[in-house]
């Protein structure tokens, strides 16, 4: 366990070396989500973001010298900042899960509503521009929906998250050349249809988290439990080979992986994993008037 304080601390990412990790935490007492780095090997936790509108969903650069994030500040969008902390920069409006590539040169992210339904037409739209954020082209622009772009491991390739259509009939994983031509079907919906794993879970639907090698890591939800998966994706081959494995086992809410292969050719995944709090609470009425008292 990586985070013992109370409240919400998730959106882990793992340094390119593996040994720092980025989260969104809500820590500092301020009733907002700031971007947050430690040592993986422990010591105290560095505040990187102090706005007061949420700052979550940090990524590092390739080379680890900087974290690019989300921010729901001025209308939201995507922002850039110096992994050992300094000055923040926007790069995108409007963006959403930004990812550099693996050469550190571009970065790829979406836009559209957080909980809209996935598959519906005009739910999201793809971006790559310049890791300065200059230049930004759309990407697949002929899908009626598409969201969570991830590398291919050669950054010659994004796997993301779409409907061709803006149907369920074609709502899926792709893949697509960065330079253009045709996407192909990865066939994950038919695991998950099979399965009985749901293709959304409190507004949270299931995404490719990260291609590493011939895999790529994701998490996926039986009934109220979630847990960590993987499918094999080889490069070039554009198909999923075989049925997703899990890896993880609890009864709680593991989400958002974020991974770092070890030279042992092991791998260290750093994931969330979230414990939701339920009350029922009671006010006083004015009946007369209908308001709370």
């Amino acid at each position: 366990r990586l985070t013992t304080d109370p409240g919400l601390s998730t959106d882990p990412a793992l340094s390119p070396d593996g040994k720092l990790v980025a989260y969104a935490s809500d820590r500092a007492g301020e009733g907002n989500l700031d971007v947050w780095v430690q040592q993986v090997a422990g010591g105290r936790a560095v505040q990187l973001t102090r706005h007061g509108a949420d700052d979550r969903e940090p990524s590092f650069s390739p080379d680890g010298s900087k974290i690019i994030f989300r921010s729901e500040r001025d209308g939201g969008g995507i922002y850039v900042i110096p992994a050992l902390g300094g000055d923040e920069q926007l790069l995108a409006k409007g963006g959403r899960n930004p990812r550099f590539s693996p050469d550190g040169k571009q970065i790829a992210y979406w836009i559209g509503a957080a909980r809209a339904e996935p598959n519906v037409s005009g739910a999201g739209k793809i971006f790559v521009a310049n890791a300065s954020g200059e230049g930004p082209r759309q990407f697949q622009a002929g899908f009626a929906s598409a969201r969570h772009p991830v590398w291919s491991p050669d950054g010659s390739q994004l796997l993301f998250q779409g409907s061709a259509d803006g149907t369920s009939a074609t709502f899926d994983w792709w893949v697509a050349p960065l330079d253009g031509g045709a996407a192909v079907r990865a066939g994950v919906v038919e695991f998950f249809n099979r399965e009985g794993v749901a293709a959304s879970f409190r507004g949270a639907d299931i995404r490719p988290a990260q291609w590493l090698g011939d895999r790529v890591l994701f998490h996926a939800v039986r009934g109220d439990v979630a847990n960590l998966w993987q499918v094999r994706l080889p490069a070039g081959n554009r198909g999923v080979r075989g049925a997703p494995r899990r890896l993880t086992f609890s009864a709680g809410l593991e989400t958002l992986p974020s991974a770092f292969a070890l030279p042992d050719g092991r791998t260290r995944i750093v994931y969330a994993s979230l414990v939701e709090n339920t009350d029922i609470w009671a006010f006083a009425v004015d009946g007369n008037q209908g308001k709370a008292a």
